[in-house]
């Protein structure tokens, strides 16, 4: 469940940062943005978070959320688990790859008179960066909360 709810925020950050930069550039091809973060800072770092997120660093609630996982998965079907943790693999190397062409690349001069996010995007991606921290940070309140309605359920589905 943490998963879906990390999944959700991490997906919700990366539309609002793809949205800002479509609006700015009306550009769907990958291959021809590069250094967007010389012109669009804020963007690019919201789309970072998103990204490390999803990729699984610590600090970030997509650590736990896959830290949960893996553990379950081990536990239960070890290949599965390995399986998990190539994907995971994999993420990172996409994840990295993007995030190096699209904003660290050299700038093309065609995107010299970008703008960046506005304040009311920047605020609004703001709000869910901080649910991707807060759960990275401090996973034991919302572990808690989400077990308070799980471990019920499982215990009538499954008669644990």
């Amino acid at each position: 469940v943490l998963q879906m709810f990390s999944h959700g925020i991490m997906t919700a950050l990366l539309f609002a940062a793809v949205g800002v930069i479509y609006d700015r550039t009306h550009i769907r091809d990958i291959g021809v943005l590069e250094g967007l973060a010389k012109r669009m800072g804020t963007t690019a770092a919201f789309f970072a978070v998103a990204g490390l997120t999803s990729l699984g660093l610590p600090g970030l609630s997509g650590f736990v959320a896959e830290l949960m996982v893996f553990i379950g998965a081990f536990q239960s079907y070890p290949l599965v688990g390995v399986l998990g943790v190539i994907g995971a693999a994999i993420t990172a190397v996409y994840i990295l790859r993007l995030l190096g062409k699209v904003f660290f690349g050299p700038l093309s001069t065609r995107w010299e008179g970008l703008t960046d996010a506005t304040r009311l995007e920047g605020f609004s991606m703001g709000i869910l960066v901080i649910f991707l921290l807060a759960v990275g940070l401090y996973p034991r309140p919302w572990m808690d909360m989400i077990n308070s309605g799980v471990v019920p359920l499982l215990e009538r589905v499954a008669g644990l």
